[in-house]
């Protein structure tokens, strides 16, 4: 089970995301689950990848969800999916990815496109598996590394969940706050 959360929109990386279950769905069996928002016109475009690929049997599509429904939806989940295309709203404009820090605090794989802001986010590939950006391809061999090598997903996690637990809390957060507010007045 495959999940990706988040707007679904084609800057989110959503169709590469069917593309790559498509192409793992070659030689394995699986599932995506999108859960998020949806614009009416994003929803026909999703529509038409999925049935461009035959994968209307395997894409659910759900609105968005309560927290405590997600934190179900990504701990029944094998992987999360964060495929980031490189493009300016995920490279100059700027964004900071909810769904890599969700993924990682849930402690599921999480497989992700190698931008700067995820890799900061997923210390360098020690937290999460980074793949290329915009590929389909590269997310299916993702998947397929998470299978062939079962302890790998697990070693992630725990990294990743180790890292959110120092690195992205309240607390933390605001400690940061402060002290930019601190060397700001000095």
């Amino acid at each position: 089970k495959i999940l990706y959360t988040g707007t679904m929109t084609r800057w989110q990386g959503v169709h590469q995301a069917i593309e790559a279950l498509q192409l793992y769905r070659r030689d394995f069996p699986a599932e995506l689950v999108l859960a998020g928002p949806c614009r009416p016109h994003e929803r026909k475009a999703l529509h038409r990848t999925i049935d461009r690929l035959d994968m209307a049997r395997y894409v659910k599509l759900l609105d968005p969800v309560g927290q405590r429904e997600l934190v179900d939806l990504i701990h029944s989940s094998d992987a999360v999916l964060a495929p980031l295309p490189p493009n300016d709203r995920n490279l100059e404009q700027g964004c900071c990815p909810l769904k890599v820090i969700e993924a990682m605090a849930a402690g599921t794989p999480l497989i992700a496109s190698d931008i700067p802001v995820v890799s900061t986010l997923a210390g360098n590939g020690n937290e999460a598996l980074l793949v290329r950006p915009g590929s389909a391809k590269a997310i299916k061999d993702g998947l397929l590394r998470l299978r062939e090598d079962p302890t790998l997903g697990q070693r992630l996690s725990q990294k990743a969940r180790a890292r959110v637990e120092k690195q992205f809390t309240w607390s933390h957060a605001t400690t940061r706050l402060l002290d930019s507010y601190r060397g700001l007045l000095s």
